[in-house]
C-alpha cells in the first residue's frame, strides 16, 4: 500500500511538470513575433566567453568573486500549484503565478549561460503569493534574505514603501519589481526593476529631443485625469530637455492649431498623451487630413489597440515609447529565445526576457566589491536616493512592420 501511494506521488509530480510545460502559453508577443520562425532556420549561439556573455564596467578590472546569489521572491502559489491530493488525473497551475515562473524559466537559461563565463550564479527561491504584507514577510524571512548577495521582490507598487523601508533598515541589497509612483523611501540598498510612468515619460523625451535637435514639440492632451497627469510629465522635461521648443495644447485648440500648422514650415514631433483608442483614433485620423508630414509621439498602450492601423497612415510617422518591447531582431534576443524553445517549449514572453536580463545584469557584480558598489554601478541613481532602471525602446510602425529605433545615433 505504501508502494502504491508512493507510485500516486511520483505520477501527479510528473504530471505536474508536463502541464507546466503545457499551460505557460506565451502572452501575445511584439508584432513581428506573431509568426513562430523555426529554431533551424534562425539559430544564434548563446554566448560562450567571458567576454560576450555579460558586459565588464570600463576600465576592466579583477574579479572581485566568481560567484553570486540572488533570492528570487516572487508570487509562485507553491500550495496552489502542489496540492497534497489532486481529485481526477488533471492538474491545474494557478494562473496568478505564470509571471513568477517565467521571470524564474529566463533566470534559469542566464544562469546557465553564466557557467561558460566561469561565473556560478546561484538562484533561491521564496514564495510570498499568500503573504500580502510586504513588511510582515521579510521581517519573517530576515536571515534569508541576508544570505543572498541581491534580492528580487515582486510585491504590488503600494507596498514599495514597506519594502524599501525594511530593506533600508536592515541593510537588505533589494531589486523592487515595480514602484510607480516612485517612493520617497528608496535608499541606497534599493533599486527598482521596471521604470515608473515618470521615468518613461522623462526618458523618452530626452531621447526624442536628441533625435529630433530642430523640431518644434506638441503635447496633446485633456484636462482631466491621468492624460494631464501625463501631459505634466512629458512638459516638464520638454523644459529640461528642449527648452522654448514645445507647446501644450488641447482638443479645443485643435482648429487654431491645425489652420496654423498648414502654413508652417517647422517640422514638428506631436506627443499625445492619452490611451483612449477612441480619442486617439479620432485624433490621428484628424491630423492625417492636414496633408503634411508629421512624427507622432504615442504610448506604450498603443501597441495593444485593435481598431487603428499605426502604420497604415498616409502622412504620420507613428512612432512609440516602450520599456517592455521585445525586438526580435535582436541577436540576444534570438539567441535566448532558441534556448527558451529548446528548454521550456513554448515562445518567450516579455517576463521570461526579463529574468534572463536582470540575471545577466545582476553577474557584472562580480566587478564591485560590495553589493551596494554594484547597484550603484549597475542602476541610474534618483535624486532622492536609491536607483531605477530607465530602459526603454523607441518603436517605429512602418505599414505591418516594427521598428526598434537605434537610439545610438
Amino acid at each position: 500500500m505504501g508502494m502504491i501511494k508512493s507510485w500516486c506521488e511520483i505520477k501527479r509530480i510528473v504530471e505536474l511538470i508536463v502541464v507546466l510545460t503545457a499551460v505557460l502559453t506565451a502572452c501575445r508577443p511584439a508584432r513581428p513575433a506573431v509568426v513562430f520562425t523555426p529554431v533551424s532556420h534562425q539559430h544564434v549561439e548563446v554566448a560562450q566567453t567571458p567576454d560576450t556573455i555579460f558586459d565588464k564596467p570600463e576600465p576592466v578590472i579583477e574579479r572581485f568573486r566568481d560567484s553570486v546569489t540572488l533570492g528570487l521572491v516572487m508570487p509562485f502559489y507553491f500550495e496552489e500549484n502542489f496540492p497534497e491530493s489532486v481529485i481526477g488525473d488533471s492538474v491545474e497551475i494557478d494562473p496568478r503565478s505564470k509571471a513568477a515562473l517565467q521571470f524564474y524559466e529566463g533566470a534559469l537559461i542566464a544562469a546557465d549561460s553564466l557557467r561558460a563565463a566561469g561565473v556560478h550564479f546561484s538562484i533561491h527561491v521564496s514564495d510570498n503569493g499568500n503573504d500580502s504584507l510586504a513588511y510582515h514577510w521579510m521581517l519573517m524571512n530576515y536571515s534569508w534574505l541576508k544570505k543572498n548577495d541581491f534580492n528580487f521582490i515582486q510585491y504590488p507598487s503600494n507596498q514599495c514603501d514597506a519594502v524599501a523601508q525594511t530593506a533600508g533598515h536592515f541593510h537588505i541589497p533589494l531589486i523592487i519589481a515595480q514602484c510607480s509612483p516612485l517612493s520617497d523611501s528608496l535608499n541606497s540598498f534599493t533599486a527598482v526593476a521596471a521604470p515608473s510612468t515618470i521615468t518613461q515619460c522623462r526618458q523618452a523625451v530626452k531621447l526624442l529631443a536628441k533625435k529630433f535637435p530642430m523640431q518644434k514639440f506638441i503635447v496633446m492632451a485633456r484636462s482631466t485625469g491621468i492624460e494631464d497627469v501625463l501631459a505634466g510629465y512629458f512638459t516638464d522635461a520638454l523644459n529640461e530637455f528642449a527648452p522654448e521648443r514645445f507647446s501644450r495644447i488641447s482638443p479645443s485648440d485643435t482648429a487654431s492649431w491645425v489652420k496654423k500648422v498648414k502654413t508652417s514650415t517647422d517640422e514638428i514631433v506631436y506627443i499625445l498623451a492619452s490611451s483612449d483608442e477612441y480619442f486617439v483614433t479620432a485624433n490621428l485620423n484628424s491630423i492625417d487630413r492636414i496633408g503634411r508630414n508629421l512624427t507622432v509621439i504615442g504610448l506604450p498602450t498603443w501597441d495593444n489597440f485593435e481598431t487603428v492601423f499605426l502604420g497604415g497612415f498616409k502622412n504620420l510617422d507613428v512612432i512609440c515609447f516602450n520599456s517592455m518591447w521585445l525586438d526580435f531582431n535582436d541577436a540576444e534576443v534570438l539567441a535566448f529565445r532558441n534556448k527558451y524553445v529548446q528548454s521550456y517549449f513554448n515562445d518567450i514572453t516579455w517576463n521570461a526576457w526579463n529574468g534572463y536580463c536582470m540575471v545577466i545584469k545582476l553577474a557584472r557584480s562580480v566587478y564591485y566589491k560590495t553589493s551596494l558598489d554594484a547597484l550603484k554601478a549597475l542602476f541610474p541613481s534618483l535624486p532622492n536616493g536609491g536607483y531605477e532602471n530607465n530602459d526603454i525602446s523607441l518603436i517605429r510602425y512602418s505599414g505591418f512592420d516594427t521598428i526598434t529605433l537605434d537610439l545610438s545615433e
